[in-house]
């Protein structure tokens, strides 16, 4: 409830518009400052008779709040009641510096899960170490988090090759949510086509569109996006290819070599962040940046040369629920590969541990779509578990 709900009849508001009177008349001429008779509210309140009307009038708030809500059993946000906002001035959540952190992945419970069009293959166990970095958490117990690959060892995919994971920089910053309440659940959509494209920059352009058109509006942002059969980077950037030989210092979108129907068609990742229900304490979401490439022969090293290079991205992961789907899968009309939209759920941290370095059953889940591969496109779940 806010102020107005909880006084609807306006009898609190009359009495704190008197207390505010009151106090302007007693204490504009002081024979000692408000700071020596106040000693214990903030230094703003000491500024003038008004101000000091304010700070007692926001205490006064705040312990009636706290009040009712140890008498009826509520749950009334008293630092937004008090002041309407949320400022630590009512209970705040203390400042602690959650610090950084390497979570080595749990053999037995990390893993890649790829699901192609006609079939789930079993999933790969993952092994290696991400680097999970927070801040300090304000008053609302939020603090902002950045979620980097350490290194994580190659996947062997028979049939595609090694697939060897490289961190990429330049992901935006995620948050951990240490009294709850924020939306941490992330979405994947990946669309084979989003319909006919000239160059990358056109497909970029309309791929931008497409994500900002998911609702809710402004959740979805793009991950990547591609014209197939055009160079992308390098200095032969939006010429026409067929294979990534003929593209120096970039990749040729599409599969190796491009599949002449495909070319043309604008391949468009979208991922969504900050939805669902408010989440409990502890909640976790981020943004991993990866560059992916695929070596051939595949013997479990990332030293020979590449088959596939992918440009980076940043995929969202969260310690709640992650949802994703492909659309137009190798394109074709249908939808997710395997039937409809998957969603998979992690473990929170607990806030209070990790200043300890213990990030022990902290789970991170989060989706990636590939197109185009050996196996058509592929829909990746990542499951990420910290020992």
């Amino acid at each position: 409830g806010t102020f107005a709900q909880i006084d609807a009849g306006g009898k609190a508001a009359g009495k704190f518009t008197k207390s505010a009177t009151d106090i302007g008349a007693a204490c504009t001429g002081t024979e000692e400052g408000l700071s020596v008779l106040f000693p214990g509210l903030d230094g703003s309140c000491h500024a003038s008779a008004g101000a000091l009307a304010t700070c007692i009038n926001t205490a006064a708030k705040c312990r009636a709040c706290l009040a009712l809500n140890d008498a009826d059993g509520q749950d009334i946000d008293c630092d937004i009641l008090d002041d309407n906002t949320a400022n630590g001035s009512c209970g705040g959540y203390p400042a602690v510096n959650i610090g950084t952190h390497a979570c080595t992945l749990n053999a037995a419970s990390s893993s890649i899960a790829l699901t192609t069009e006609a079939f789930p293959i079993p999933p790969f166990s993952a092994t290696g170490a991400l680097s999970i970095a927070c801040g300090t958490t304000a008053p609302d117990g939020t603090a902002a988090c950045d979620c980097t690959v350490t290194n994580l060892d190659p996947v062997v995919i028979p049939a595609i090759g090694d697939v060897c994971v490289n961190p990429a920089a330049g992901c935006p910053s995620g948050q951990i949510d240490c009294d709850g309440g924020a939306k941490q659940d992330v979405n994947l959509v990946s669309d084979h086509t989003i319909g006919a494209c000239a160059s990358n920059a056109a497909c970029d352009t309309a791929c931008d569109a497409t994500c900002a058109a998911i609702a809710p509006a402004g959740s979805h942002v793009q991950l990547l996006s591609g014209c197939e059969g055009r160079c992308q980077g390098g200095a032969m950037d939006e010429a026409a290819c067929t294979s990534d030989t003929q593209c120096t210092g970039g990749q040729c979108v599409g599969a190796e070599p491009v599949n002449g129907a495909h070319v043309g068609l604008c391949n468009c990742t979208c991922g969504g962040t900050g939805l669902g229900a408010p989440s409990l304490p502890g909640s976790l979401s981020c943004s991993v940046g990866t560059q992916i490439d695929v070596e051939l022969p595949s013997d479990n090293d990332c030293l020979d040369p590449n088959t596939i290079v992918l440009p980076p991205l940043c995929g969202p992961v969260t310690t709640t629920t992650s949802s994703g789907q492909l659309i137009n899968v190798n394109n074709g009309p249908n939808n997710t590969p395997a039937g409809g939209p998957q969603t998979a759920t992690g473990v929170n941290a607990n806030c209070a541990a990790m200043p300890g370095s213990t990030v022990t059953g902290v789970k991170l889940v989060g989706q990636l779509g590939f197109f185009d591969s050996t196996l058509g496109d592929l829909l990746s779940l990542n499951t990420f578990t910290c020992q």
